[in-house]
């Protein structure tokens, strides 16, 4: 093969799939991102069996954490019994909130609050599995006494979107989220989701097509990072 051909192969394939020493995910979508400001958790342990009040569930968390607007503490409920179908709780000021499919890591909790545009939502990520992956739990706590939750419901944190998964994309505040779409090859979507009518949403074009891009890692522990194909408009 002569040395101009493979040269021209080598360009098409760089062309083609972008690793992460050049780019990195979430470059692909925020033009401005949004500042997480971390809060502080002052201290954390588990209450004694008689003061649990949610029965068949044990060990029950208390996190205290530094005041924000109003807030000042959370419990956090594991199922005695663990299941596909197990349901885990928090609550926060006598709010009772019940998700699935991930169970909170208790070492690698973090907190952080978030404002915009008169909101302010108390944002909790927690490890997940092996490769530095977070999930997300977003809680909108501008009316203390009305607090609104939107769990992960199988959407993560990638590690290589690290901190910058919340920002302004085509004029909506939008939270970057992985899911899987293989778990042979394990491949993923980066989507943005936006908060419409208390759910979280895709961001989708006039069509109601999603916007993403699908990656995949060549090696998970170092990152080497392979974008497969986007579904992108102009940004805005």
């Amino acid at each position: 093969m002569k040395l101009r051909n493979i040269l021209f192969i080598i360009l098409f394939i760089n062309s083609t799939f972008l690793f992460s020493e050049e780019s990195s995910l979430a470059s692909h979508f925020f033009n401005d991102l949004c500042q997480l400001g971390e809060v502080k958790i002052i201290g954390y342990g588990t209450l004694e069996e008689q003061y649990i009040s949610e029965e068949n569930y044990f060990p029950c968390w208390i996190f205290s954490i530094e005041k924000i607007n109003e807030i000042d503490s959370f419990l956090y409920y594991v199922p005695r019994e663990i299941s596909p179908l197990s349901e885990y709780i928090i609550k926060i000021n006598n709010q009772q909130f019940c998700f699935k499919d991930y169970s909170l890591f208790i070492p690698s909790i973090k907190l952080y609050s978030l404002c915009y545009e008169q909101k302010i939502y108390l944002i909790l990520l927690s490890g997940i599995g092996k490769y530095g992956d977070k999930i997300c739990f977003i809680f909108d706590i501008t009316d203390p006494d009305n607090i609104k939750f939107y769990p992960p419901e199988e959407r993560f944190v990638c590690k290589e979107v690290a901190d910058n998964f919340a920002g302004l994309y085509q004029n909506k505040f939008c939270f970057l989220f992985s899911i899987w779409v293989s778990d042979t090859r394990l491949e993923y979507k980066l989507i943005p989701y936006y908060i419409e009518d208390n759910v979280l949403k895709m961001l989708c074009d006039e069509k109601g097509d999603a916007y993403y891009v699908r990656y995949y890692f060549l090696d998970r522990f170092e990152q080497q990072l392979v974008i497969e194909d986007v579904h992108l408009p102009d940004k805005r």
